[in-house]
């Protein structure tokens, strides 16, 4: 605050009057501010807001203590710079600054905004490794659900591996790269177009594929009650396990030898059906019994018999006679 002070004398061209003063007090002078701002101009509930001002004017000089006052909803609140707490979606948010120099406070400017949604990321709501125990001979499919609590559309990225490294593949199948016993993991990563989600991952064994057998068939194809039968067949093995074989034979439908070989007269007869099953075994699992097709006994031609004649006849007195020393025999009956 200043005062100024005036004292007049008056004069006649020869002598001076009585003198006389007056003062005046200056008064201070208000500050002004030109223009309020909030940033981010279009916040969401997870920003931090700061008001800032332009234009700070006082003609007398004086330093800036404007203050700072913020409404959530034509409520009063903080008066500092930043509000980071209190609001969300859809509040109407203002900041009114009052320029101030110590002593007086000049117009009040205020601006406001209103608070928008904030994007919440995407979630997999869940995730299995398909087919439940899978072998190398499957193809493995990363099955995932989603969900996005702002309605965005979702992608989901895929990342696999095998006992801990990298499959290489963006993709929700794998169909190659795993063997028996690996741990095979699937990661999945949810994406609004804007965030990642979470990602969840989920797991799941190889296990052991069982052996297969090729289609079986009898040798020979035309037996007789004196063949000795055997099957023609070839084996595999998924994992590459070593595969034994269980035989199974059968004559008119009833199991009669678990042998490698069948010999026909010890089991069977003419018109008799015969046929085998085979089953694989790699010492973990069986793989799927396989019959043959039937073979049936086929006739076996009788022995010929052993002939004699009279030895040494006589012309015009001994009959010669032949006779069977032994007899024609039939394996058949």
């Amino acid at each position: 605050m200043n005062y100024l002070a005036r004292t007049a004398t008056p004069n006649d061209g020869t002598v001076d009057g009585t003198s006389d003063s007056t003062s005046i007090t200056i008064q201070n002078a208000a500050p002004s501010i030109a223009s309020v701002l909030i940033n981010p101009p279009s916040p969401t509930e997870a920003d931090t807001l700061t008001c800032s001002y332009t234009g700070y004017s006082d003609l007398d000089g004086d330093a800036d203590a404007s203050t700072y006052l913020w409404f959530i909803n034509g409520v009063a609140g903080a008066t500092t710079s930043t509000l980071s707490t209190g609001f969300t979606s859809g509040d109407a948010v203002t900041c009114q600054v009052t320029p101030f120099d110590g002593t007086s406070t000049g117009t009040a400017l205020a601006t406001g905004l209103t608070i928008a949604a904030s994007n919440q990321p995407p979630v997999i709501t869940s995730i299995d490794v398909d087919p439940a125990g899978a072998t190398v001979s499957d193809t493995l499919t990363c099955s995932v659900s989603t969900s996005d609590p702002d309605g965005d559309i979702v992608t989901v990225s895929f990342a696999w591996t095998v006992n801990g490294t990298g499959a290489g593949t963006n993709s929700p199948t794998l169909a190659s790269g795993f063997c028996k016993d690996d741990s095979v993991t699937c990661t999945a990563t949810p994406n609004d177009g804007s965030v990642d989600g979470a990602a969840v991952a989920d797991s799941t064994v190889i296990q052991n594929a069982p052996p297969a057998v090729s289609p079986v068939t009898i040798n020979p194809s035309s037996p007789v009650y004196g063949s000795t039968l055997t099957a023609s067949f070839s084996t595999s093995d998924p994992d590459g396990d070593a595969v034994s074989t269980a035989y199974a034979w059968f004559v008119n439908g009833s199991q009669v030898s678990a042998a490698t070989f069948l010999s026909v007269s010890s089991f069977a007869e003419k018109g008799d059906v015969i046929d085998v099953e085979i089953t694989p075994d790699d010492g973990e699992d069986f793989g799927s019994t396989v019959t043959s097709g039937t073979v049936v006994v086929g006739n076996t031609p009788p022995t010929a018999p052993t002939a004699g004649i009279t030895a040494s006849p006589s012309e015009n007195v001994d009959d010669i006679v032949c006779t069977v020393d032994a007899p024609a025999t039939d394996v058949d009956a």
